[in-house]
């Protein structure tokens, strides 16, 4: 397990002077990547050799979010695979000596080229046991949606893999809600499946169910991804 300790930069925060809940997954990525490089299943024996990490899958449980200027520790941990075809991580953040962000995402290596999935890739695999480990829900139900707005994937929202970072699906989701509705509301989970790859210059569609916590992302008739939201009372 990696950990790593951050103090809550004014960048990092909202109008209510809360970590953002997008960035949060951005610092978590960072500390994933370091946990590959320090396990062995980093740059050298992936991307130098033609293979790149993708994200499939991201469930994460927020129970509290760290102020500004506060002291936090993210961690993230490989924690199993199925078949050296699908790698399961773990992570979160440590405020206090208590967890109060838990995080389970599902990975998979494609050939950089083709952009297929590479089954039984030849890489380290390391699977370690922690008490902080969560299991995240089976499946996303399908809602009735409407349309909500696009986006087009520009420069700024790439990343290495030439293609819409992660997160920035997380920050359109989350914008299609107001500023005034986070000062009464918080984000207590997130799942979000990516189903397939959104490419800079693509033009993404949002569709939304009613109360804005189901989502779909298509680039014409092709599902990008699907989101799960649920929201409480901010305290």
């Amino acid at each position: 397990m990696r950990k790593e300790e951050y103090f809550i930069a004014s960048s990092y925060c909202d109008p209510n002077l809360k970590l953002k809940y997008p960035t949060f997954l951005r610092i978590f990525q960072d500390v994933a990547d370091r946990n590959s490089e320090d396990i062995g299943s980093g740059k050298e024996v992936t991307m130098n050799k033609g293979m790149l990490w993708v994200l499939l899958r991201t469930y994460v449980e927020f129970d509290e979010m760290p102020n500004y200027l506060d002291k936090v520790t993210f961690y993230s941990y490989p924690s199993g695979f199925k078949g050296k075809t699908f790698f399961n991580r773990q992570g979160g953040m440590i405020k206090d000596g208590k967890p109060v962000i838990r995080l389970s995402s599902t990975w998979c290596l494609i050939d950089k080229d083709t952009r297929k999935l590479i089954f039984n890739p030849n890489i380290p695999l390391v699977s370690e046991e922690s008490e902080l480990t969560i299991k995240d829900p089976d499946k996303i139900e399908k809602e009735s949606t409407s349309y909500i707005e696009s986006r087009i994937a520009r420069y700024s929202d790439g990343d290495l893999n030439g293609h819409l970072n992660n997160v920035k699906y997380v920050d359109w989701i989350l914008d299609t809600h107001e500023p005034e509705f986070y000062k009464n509301n918080v984000l207590k989970t997130l799942l979000i499946n990516y189903e397939s790859e959104v490419r800079l210059g693509d033009k993404l569609d949002i569709y939304a169910n009613n109360e804005l916590t189901y989502f779909e992302g298509r680039v014409g008739d092709k599902l990008s991804f699907n989101a799960k939201l649920t929201f409480a009372p901010r305290k």
